[in-house]
């Protein structure tokens, strides 16, 4: 009897952490920002059951300080029936304030969200359509007296040498489907020289996607395995 509960314990957790195995991981995509140099764009975005976040990290590993006007991701396919919300985010580390589903804003340092929407990187560099589906747009131009519609002022984010400009979100979505592949808008300036800047902007799929396991994943596997080696050593041993 102890051995058929052993067999039985030990299918239980093998078709466990095959369903684990197969659970939604995170993406995590990358993309250079300008040519030839170490400053670069990297975004983690998790999508299931209704539920996703994402961060975004602008990475300066250059020598000389770069901007940062604004940016654009397009996480989920746009379509009939498409929605996604923003229940909490963070603009480069300080906590924004959710207005709505929609949009927030940080009035200390300018910047603000919105779902649906998307920048023009060949015109003003702000969030001004309200109107792409699957689209998070993030800019510089917070104005109380506009909002939610952007200002006419832009408030660049200055990024040092070896420093980061982060951004954190989470929400919810209904009637699409997360991308597998972030599609990145953004602009701002770059040091090329002692005394010279030169605008950079960017309008593409971020190039590298890996898939990254959870570590609560990581860790309910590791459990697991350990369980099923002390099972199969007990069933030896009977």
């Amino acid at each position: 009897m102890k051995v058929n509960c052993a067999r039985f314990a030990i299918v239980v957790l093998s078709v466990a952490l095959f369903a684990l195995c197969s659970a939604p991981v995170a993406n995590a995509d990358s993309l250079t920002l300008y040519a030839n140099t170490n400053w670069t764009a990297d975004a983690t975005f998790t999508a299931t059951g209704g539920n996703w976040s994402l961060t975004v990290t602008f990475d300066n590993k250059t020598a000389a300080t770069t901007t940062l006007n604004s940016f654009s991701l397009q996480i989920f396919n746009a379509g009939a029936g498409e929605d996604f919300n923003v229940t909490s985010a963070s603009l480069l580390g300080t906590a924004a304030t959710v207005n709505s589903p929609n949009n927030g804003y940080v009035a200390s340092s300018s910047w603000e969200y919105f779902s649906d929407d998307k920048l023009n990187n060949g015109s003003t560099a702000n969030c001004n359509s309200h109107s792409n589906g699957g689209w998070l747009c993030v800019d510089s131009f917070y104005d109380p007296t506009a909002f939610p519609t952007p200002g006419t002022t832009l408030h660049a984010a200055t990024i040092g040498p070896n420093q980061i400009a982060a951004f954190t979100f989470t929400g919810t979505y209904t009637g699409t489907t997360p991308l597998s592949t972030l599609d990145l808008m953004a602009s701002g300036l770059v040091n090329v020289g002692l005394n010279t800047q030169d605008k950079w902007a960017v309008s593409s799929p971020m190039s590298t996607t890996t898939q990254v396991p959870e570590p609560s994943s990581l860790l309910l596997l590791g459990t697991g395995l350990c369980g099923l080696s002390t099972l199969a050593r007990r069933l030896r041993k009977q």
